[in-house]
């Protein structure tokens, strides 16, 4: 409620760009948070299977590498962009760029883990030459 000149006016709740900057504080704070979460659940994920690697895939090791290099850039974009939006007035600029980034995260992702799955599907075919016909299977 309100006081207009002597008058009682009644406001709405959660209208205003008041709220309206409350609600974009905190979708930028989810934003950030759940591409936190992806970024270091990836990282994990990505380096688990860096260490699993057998010395002669040292490609796919060299490429997983730079990939966990890639994930800890994005992290750090992030970040920096969460320490430019402490201000309340930039949420909106925020948010964009928030959702932006996990963006591009995301289709960086999927494609790593494309990959990855292609060359699971190889070395299980390889695997299933040697137990079938040892002396044709693929040497690497």
């Amino acid at each position: 409620m309100k006081h207009i000149s002597g008058k009682i006016k009644y406001k709405e709740p959660n209208v205003g760009s008041n709220w309206r900057r409350q609600e974009l504080k905190k979708s930028a704070k989810e934003c950030f948070k759940a591409y936190r979460k992806d970024v270091e659940y990836f990282y994990e994920v990505v380096k688990q299977r860096s260490l699993d690697l057998n010395r002669e895939f040292s490609s796919e090791k060299d490429y997983l590498n730079t990939t966990l290099s890639h994930f800890r850039q994005s992290l750090t974009e992030m970040n920096d962009l969460y320490d430019k939006c402490r201000d309340i007035s930039r949420h909106h600029f925020c948010l964009t760029e928030c959702q932006k980034l996990s963006e591009k995260f995301a289709k960086n992702a999927l494609t790593v883990f494309q990959l990855m799955l292609v060359v699971d599907r190889y070395e299980q075919q390889d695997e299933q030459r040697v137990k079938e016909s040892p002396e044709t299977a693929i040497q690497l």
